[in-house]
């Protein structure tokens, strides 16, 4: 499982036994960056992702798509605000069987 860390406009990813292990010098896997200039004039923002090690291509634009999907679509932006602001109540558990249906569905 990943977990993210947001730096600004970007998102940092790493494997979440790394970042167990030392937050500090945990690996970054990808980074997505959110260029938001077009939002007031075109309703809209350009995401970029560049993936650093460990990940194909493919995987990346799936973490990227499931990412976005994480706080686009309000049911699932319910288990970040959870997991963010309650994690001992967050089923962990839960979360990693759907997101892994998920990931295979894409």
């Amino acid at each position: 499982m990943m977990v993210t860390q947001s730096q600004g406009k970007s998102f940092v990813l790493t494997w979440i036994d790394e970042y167990r292990r030392s937050p500090q010098s945990a690996n970054p896997y990808m980074v997505l960056t959110c260029f938001d200039e077009l939002c007031r004039s075109k309703d809209m923002a350009l995401m970029r992702g560049d993936v650093i090690s460990h990940l194909s291509r493919d995987e990346g634009q799936i973490v990227m798509e499931m990412m976005m999907d994480c706080y686009l679509d309000a049911t699932l932006y319910e288990k970040v605000r959870q997991f963010n602001s309650s994690p001992g109540s967050f089923n962990h558990e839960e979360w990693i069987k759907m997101a892994i249906e998920i990931f295979r569905k894409k």
